[in-house]
């Protein structure tokens, strides 16, 4: 029986990326650095995109930059657009009773902000933020969330996007749904529970392993 869903947040629930890309971009041009171009890669964290992006630069430049990216993002929350039935599926899940759970390698300042503006706070019972656990794609973010919600891995169901939501999920053995804002590769799509047309196909997938 499942008795917990969890989320990933960007391209899964909400639209950040360009939110996040002007900040970063921001950033760098702050920090004296604005002729590098960035190289997004969805699931990795601001330090890991601005390390692949200028390889050339060290830790600490690079820890100064996603600090500033961090800081500027609050003048960019306006451009974050939440994805289509978002709400509908998270009132859905309360209305069973069903924990839910959000996995990010958002910071908690940069999280809080923005469940805040998006009045989407109240729907997770536990947030994993980028301080609490090592980055997706490993399966610490996921064992983490089942031990505090005192569950087994075949009573949770992870929703993401990504190559790395599938590698996470399939290292912690629990079952990943991928949403259909799919940033992840073929490859890795095929080692995914389920492909979703759109968040409502979750509805039935719960009502099915009830």
């Amino acid at each position: 029986m499942i008795k917990a869903i969890l989320f990933d947040l960007d391209q899964t629930l909400i639209d950040s990326k360009k939110a996040h890309y002007m900040a970063l971009k921001a950033s760098l041009e702050r920090e004296g650095y604005p002729d590098v171009r960035i190289k997004w890669t969805y699931g990795l964290t601001s330090e890991e995109i601005i390390a692949q992006s200028a390889p050339e630069l060290d830790e600490e430049t690079i820890g100064l930059i996603a600090k500033e990216k961090k800081k500027l993002l609050r003048d960019y929350l306006s451009l974050i657009k939440v994805l289509p039935y978002t709400y509908e599926i998270l009132d859905f899940i309360k209305g069973l009773k069903l924990k839910i759970g959000l996995i990010t390698s958002n910071s908690k300042s940069e999280i809080e902000e923005i469940l805040d503006l998006l009045k989407m706070k109240q729907y997770f019972d536990i947030i994993i933020s980028k301080e609490d656990s090592e980055p997706k794609p490993s399966p610490h973010p996921l064992i983490k969330a089942l031990k505090l919600l005192k569950l087994s891995n075949d009573e949770i169901i992870y929703v993401g996007d990504s190559d790395v939501d599938i590698e996470a999920a399939n290292a912690a053995r629990i079952k990943v749904a991928i949403s259909q804002e799919v940033h992840a590769t073929q490859n890795f799509i095929e080692r995914a529970t389920w492909v979703l047309k759109d968040l409502r196909d979750l509805k039935e997938i719960i009502q099915n392993l009830e």
